[in-house]
């Protein structure tokens, strides 16, 4: 299991020294951050900016693929499918209120194309080890 933070100190520095921080962060992560920043009065959940980037699951699974090189597809569609279905819930639950970020990315593309490339390029790869 994988885990990414950030702490408070070092959103306080990047403030002071007048940068932006910029988080890629799921919606319980960002709840967290919520809380610790206005716990300790960094700022206000409205000082947040946030940018909620979205794809459909076929644009998620072809990426899943392209980066899940070191699998056959019937494994990388495997392990896919236990991380997405980990975090639907919380995406669901998140996208149901528009008020939850400050701008919206549709970030699907073109899902049909990709998915041959994917299957293509992911059994060269395997073919070619």
């Amino acid at each position: 299991k994988h885990h990414y933070f950030t702490t408070v100190d070092q959103v306080q520095n990047l403030i002071t020294n007048g940068s932006v921080p910029v988080y890629i962060i799921d919606p319980i992560g960002l709840e967290s951050l919520y809380k610790q920043l206005e716990k300790y009065n960094i700022c206000d959940r409205e000082d947040i900016y946030v940018i909620y980037v979205y794809a459909d699951e076929d644009t998620r699974l072809i990426r899943w693929l392209n980066r899940d090189r070191n699998n056959a597809n019937i494994t990388a569609a495997k392990n896919f499918r236990v991380r997405d279905n980990a975090e639907t819930e919380q995406f669901a639950e998140f996208e149901k209120d528009p008020n939850n970020y400050n701008l919206l990315i549709n970030n699907s593309g073109n899902a049909s194309k990709q998915l041959n490339s994917a299957i293509m390029s992911n059994a060269m790869y395997n073919f070619a080890e």
